[in-house]
């Protein structure tokens, strides 16, 4: 990533970040720079969305889960699961609100690298799977890019 200047020019035909069911099948691991619930509008009336935002080789690269449904959280709350996160103990059953326990978990992952898997669905959809969630091993060296949240468009 190049240091930003206005005398740049910019590329409007692409956006940041790149979903990250755009990759390639495999595995991939990148530094968690932003996670978090948000409440979005969209065609259809408003969502609320969890999304986490990561620093793959250089590129942003975002997974998000539609928290508009209860197969939809499911499947969130079983990745985070997969990764450490005491999901179960979550909920309107456990007095530990489902967007409190979001939010802290999505705290508690930036600065983390973040390993998953992309893979493809029987029916042909892209999948990602949540591996694991490590803590960051180094830190990077002057002159190397890495993402602010200036440079996150969400």
């Amino acid at each position: 990533m190049s240091t930003f200047s206005l005398d740049q020019q910019v590329d409007l035909k692409t956006s940041l970040p790149t979903r990250a069911e755009e990759l390639s099948e495999g595995s991939y691991a990148g530094k968690v720079v932003r996670a978090g619930i948000k409440n979005i509008e969209t065609k259809n009336g408003p969502a609320t969305i969890f999304e986490i935002g990561l620093n793959i080789t250089g590129g942003i690269y975002s997974i998000t889960y539609w928290l508009t449904s209860e197969p939809n959280l499911r499947r969130c709350l079983t990745n985070l699961k997969r990764i450490g996160f005491e999901c179960d103990q979550w909920g309107p059953a456990h007095g530990r609100p489902y967007t409190t326990e979001l939010e802290g978990a999505a705290q508690g992952m930036v600065g983390s690298v973040l390993s998953f898997k992309r893979g493809t669905s029987q029916t042909g959809y892209a999948t990602i799977t949540l591996e694991s969630l490590d803590e960051a091993d180094e830190t990077p060296s002057a002159g190397s890019p890495t993402a602010s949240e200036a440079d996150l468009p969400f």
